[in-house]
């Protein structure tokens, strides 16, 4: 289960320390590394902006989509600090409410 932080507004340019240890990437909690991941879900009508922190990449985009209500059509950008974000698009829900991501603005391969 990640640590989700919610942001007003804006990609995190640089770490941010949230009680923990910031180590190259990861947060030290109790000698549990965990990765911090900046994220961005954006529609047509709202932006939502902020961090989690997960043991994973697959395992924090399964928990934005737990913990945020996400809709076909919206798009993701997610990654860790110096490096660019991944950027998915939802396509569907599964049962309703779990979000299926497909990248985003990519080539596809021929």
């Amino acid at each position: 289960m990640g640590v989700l932080i919610l942001r007003k507004a804006g990609w995190i340019s640089q770490p941010v320390t949230v009680s923990g240890t910031y180590i190259d990437g990861l947060v030290t909690r109790g000698g549990v590394d965990m990765s911090k991941f900046c994220f961005s879900v954006s529609n047509i009508e709202s932006r939502r902006d902020g961090e989690i922190e997960s043991d994973s990449f697959s395992d924090a985009v399964d928990e934005l989509g737990r913990q945020i209500v996400v809709g076909k059509g919206d798009l993701l950008e997610i990654g860790v600090y110096g490096f660019p974000p991944a950027r998915y698009e939802c396509v569907g829900l599964v049962k309703g409410s779990r979000p299926i991501w497909f990248p985003s603005g990519g080539r596809m391969a021929a």
